[in-house]
C-alpha cells in the first residue's frame, strides 16, 4: 500500500478536495521506469486527475529528501510512514487506495 505526504506549507492545499488538488499543488513522482509507476499512473487516471508533476525520481531516498525540502507532495510505501514522519518531518495526508 501506498500513502501520499507533504512537507508542512502543502499538507492544507494538498487535503483540501483530495485527490483534485493534486492537479494544483506540485507533485513529485517516482519516474517511468519504477515498479510502481504504472500504479500511480492507473490510480491518477481513474480519479480524473492530471497532476501537476515538477518532477520525477530513480531513487526513493532523493524523491523522499526532495518532498522533505518542500518541493512537492509525494506517494511513498505505507511501510515507509514513520521513517518518513520523523526522520524528513512529512505528514501523511491521504491512501493511495
Amino acid at each position: 500500500p501506498l500513502g501520499w505526504y507533504a512537507p508542512a506549507q502543502w499538507v492544507d492545499q494538498a487535503r483540501d478536495h483530495f485527490p483534485q488538488s493534486l492537479a494544483t499543488v506540485p507533485v513529485l513522482l517516482p519516474s517511468a521506469h519504477t515498479a510502481v509507476r504504472p500504479r500511480i499512473d492507473h490510480w491518477f487516471e481513474r480519479h480524473g486527475v492530471a497532476p501537476r508533476v515538477v518532477g520525477e525520481f530513480e531513487d526513493s531516498a532523493l524523491l523522499s529528501t526532495f518532498g522533505a525540502s518542500g518541493l512537492g507532495v509525494f506517494p511513498a510505501p505505507d511501510r515507509m510512514r514513520e521513517t518518513l514522519t520523523q526522520r524528513y518531518g512529512v505528514v501523511w495526508f491521504a491512501d493511495v487506495d
